[in-house]
């Protein structure tokens, strides 16, 4: 069954692994929808952070919201605005970052320290 089969509402959900499926594809775009210092530690590989990142221009294109676990809010309200937006194809991975991580999935991100450099350069801190 294909993902637009499956959807019934703005916030039809799609599992860890039918994003690690569909990663890669064209017209497949996931959002991180944590902080941009969460994003900058661990993301799926190929998200955008949502707070930097601008939604593709082609309505029909499917996008994945994610947040941090089943209990954050967040990608369902990412996921609301694309619907208002006009997007039609919107999916929310409720398991979250912390259901991808559980389940041994890849994740990209930069150390700690790598981390703390771009939060002191954003403030202005750095020696």
């Amino acid at each position: 069954m294909s993902l637009k089969a499956q959807k019934k509402s703005c916030c039809a959900l799609i599992s860890v692994s039918e994003v690690e499926q569909k990663l890669g594809e064209t017209d497949f775009f996931t959002f991180d929808c944590t902080s941009y210092y969460s994003y900058l530690r661990q993301h799926i590989p190929g998200a955008k952070n949502i707070s930097i990142s601008s939604l593709p221009e082609n309505p029909e294109s499917t996008l994945v919201f994610y947040s941090k676990n089943p209990q954050c809010k967040a990608a369902t309200l990412a996921a609301n605005n694309a619907l208002r937006a006009g997007y039609r194809n919107i999916f929310v991975m409720r398991a979250g970052l912390s259901g991808w991580a559980s389940l041994n999935k890849v994740t990209t991100g930069s150390s700690r320290q790598m981390v703390q450099r771009a939060t002191s350069l954003k403030k202005g801190i750095v020696q």
